[in-house]
């Protein structure tokens, strides 16, 4: 008998490890060990285009009401990446901190490129997805115990390029009846994208071709797809902003020139001096344990920000 109840036992606990869909860790500051179920939803439908890239991961929170809520935006020069890449000591991080983590898929340019091709996936494209999925986001999240009046969008290269913009050009969330300032913070890694025409003129054969493959040839299209052209424009920018500069001096340049234009707006900036840092591990420092550079400033930031009730 006693052998019976063992093997069920055992059976039980081979499942709970081993469940594709279940994450079990630690979370700082509460004894209890919480089991955190991924909820992958599907936020838009289009016809043959694959569910997985339309589609984005709730990490929630088990205990408490309206929860900070931080949307992820991953990058891969709008051809590349996918929700899932590198996010594990994001999960980490924000579950510590008691706030819901939402990584968001996108619409991808070809890879490889094919800038001939004027039906490939380009500009608007990937930005209106992440509005549908911001949208989805906003109207849902309190099911899951979040807080759509406590939200930050963050990204990373290509990503952090998608997120400054959607923050600055009111057009993407107005189509949902959504203003910019929605967002508590954005936060923009690493990216020289604000200035898409000064990004392709500074920028080598190969980078280029990534920018045209993502944006098209079309210098008004370009202008448009800057958010640097809609700070004077835009009254609902959101007041709280990380940028996070490294690289190369004209890179620099360009991160702390957009910085700077947000500041002059009368915007709570935050710059990140990452230049120790590769591009790659821009990213990969989120949440790592040690780190020293990206997530202490982050954690800061976000703090004051859920903690200021005027902002």
């Amino acid at each position: 008998m006693k052998s019976v109840k063992y093997f069920i036992l055992r059976i039980l606990l081979i499942f709970i490890l081993f469940l594709p869909s279940y994450n079990l860790f630690f979370a700082s500051g509460n004894p209890a060990l919480k089991l955190v179920k991924k909820i992958t939803i599907v936020y838009k439908t289009i016809p043959n285009v694959q569910k997985n890239l339309l589609s984005l991961d709730i990490y929630p929170i088990k205990i408490g009401k309206n929860q900070p809520v931080i949307i992820w935006v991953h990058g891969g020069g709008w051809m590349l990446g996918d929700k899932n890449n590198q996010i594990d000591n994001k999960i980490k991080l924000f579950q510590k901190l008691g706030y819901i983590l939402v990584s968001v898929n996108y619409r991808l340019s070809p890879n490889p490129m094919k800038i001939s091709d004027p039906n490939r996936i380009k500009y608007p494209e990937h930005l209106k997805d992440i509005a549908n999925a911001v949208n989805w986001i906003y109207k849902n999240i309190q099911k899951y115990n979040g807080d759509n009046k406590k939200m930050v969008i963050m990204g990373h290269s290509a990503g952090a390029q998608l997120v400054a913009l959607l923050a600055c050009d009111p057009e993407f969330l107005n189509a949902h009846n959504l203003k910019t300032d929605i967002f508590k913070a954005v936060i923009s890694l690493d990216t020289r994208g604000y200035n898409i025409k000064e990004s392709i003129d500074n920028s080598g054969k190969r980078l280029k071709q990534m920018y045209i493959n993502g944006f098209g040839n079309d210098e008004k299209i370009w202008e448009k797809a800057s958010a640097v052209n809609y700070l004077d424009t835009n009254k609902y920018l959101p007041k709280n902003w990380i940028i996070a500069e490294r690289g190369k001096k004209d890179r620099v340049q360009a991160e702390d020139n957009f910085a700077m234009e947000l500041k002059n707006k009368g915007l709570n900036i935050m710059i990140i001096h990452a230049r120790q840092l590769s591009h790659r591990e821009v990213n990969a420092h989120i949440g790592l344990e040690g780190d020293k550079i990206i997530t202490p400033v982050i954690v800061d930031f976000l703090k004051k920000c859920f903690n200021d009730k005027a902002k």
